[in-house]
């Protein structure tokens, strides 16, 4: 099968990891989570095995078995200015998907980094992906429940912020979806996937070229090496494990480090399938409702899902 890279684009809260997640739940696609994040622990790298995979507690066996931590220091490393400089220049000659595919043995990878400005960079120049095929999948969702969500999580930054920050992310995706080759491109809605899986995950399958799997939606039962992403989704995939008697001290261990990301309470309360998170409509104020439709409403009319697309 032709090496392929499928980008998942979208702003935060937007559902891009549970589409990554089943994604990568296929028998010939790895997922990466969120791959630009590798800078990040690149920067932080302490120990002979050190976390880089978000659900593996303790050592991952692909990210500190099958991979490479020196070639990914060489890629990723911001250390110095020549660590990043080196970086750019191996970039140059050789795509680093590449080695992901290499590591994990499968034809298909997909990167939720989520940014136009990430995959521009990791696909430059045009000559060191030539023998790689890009796809683009814009993840939408109400702009009203992704700034709920956000407000949530930062009530201190204010609706006006997050709502103007919503906007200016979706105009730069939307000028990057334009430009991207149609039959490389397509739109998913979190709400139709939510409430239609099968039938969204049908049609994601046929954009990228592989089979559909019935057994993708069950994500959870799945082995993934995630790196960041959304800890709430992928705090399913841990809970699952717990279910089947994995180690719960290191899994509560896990929840008192990450807690501060989601919403313990909320998604302990959900089982294991998939279901649709509508908390705006009774979280969102009039208020700031008012706000964000004199900032974003027209934008937003674009994501709001019709009852034909469910």
């Amino acid at each position: 099968m032709q090496k392929k890279v499928v980008c998942l684009m979208g702003t935060g809260h937007c559902g891009s990891t549970l589409l990554d997640l089943i994604i990568g739940s296929h028998s010939d696609v790895f997922s990466l989570g969120e791959f630009h994040a590798i800078y990040r622990t690149m920067q932080n790298l302490q120990g002979h095995s050190p976390r880089i995979c978000v659900v593996c507690q303790g050592e991952c066996k692909f990210w500190n078995k099958q991979a490479s931590l020196p070639v990914l220091n060489i890629y990723y490393s911001r250390k110095t200015k020549l660590n990043a400089l080196a970086g750019k220049l191996a970039r140059y000659v050789y795509n680093p998907y590449h080695f992901i595919f290499k590591w994990s043995q499968k034809p298909v990878v997909v990167d939720s980094s989520k940014n136009p400005w990430w995959f521009r960079s990791q696909f430059t120049p045009a000559y060191a992906r030539k023998d790689i095929e890009q796809y683009l999948i814009y993840v939408c969702r109400d702009g009203r429940a992704v700034v709920n969500s956000y407000l949530r999580k930062y009530p201190e930054k204010g609706v006006v912020a997050i709502t103007e920050s919503w906007k200016k992310q979706v105009l730069s995706m939307n000028r990057f979806y334009d430009q991207f080759p149609d039959d490389k491109k397509m739109k998913v809605y979190y709400e139709a996937l939510a409430l239609n899986p099968e039938q969204t995950i049908r049609s994601v399958c046929d954009c990228i070229g592989v089979e559909y799997e019935p057994q993708m939606l069950r994500y959870w039962e799945h082995e993934h090496h995630h790196i960041f992403g959304n800890a709430g989704t992928n705090r399913m995939i841990v809970k699952f494990r717990e279910q089947q008697a994995a180690t719960a001290e290191t899994n509560s261990e896990w929840m008192k480090k990450h807690g501060e990301f989601f919403d313990n309470q909320y998604y302990e309360s959900q089982g294991l399938a998939i279901k649709l998170d509508e908390r705006w409509k009774t979280e969102f104020t009039p208020e700031n409702l008012e706000v964000f439709e004199s900032i974003a409403g027209k934008l937003n009319e674009s994501f709001i899902v019709s009852k034909d697309v469910t």
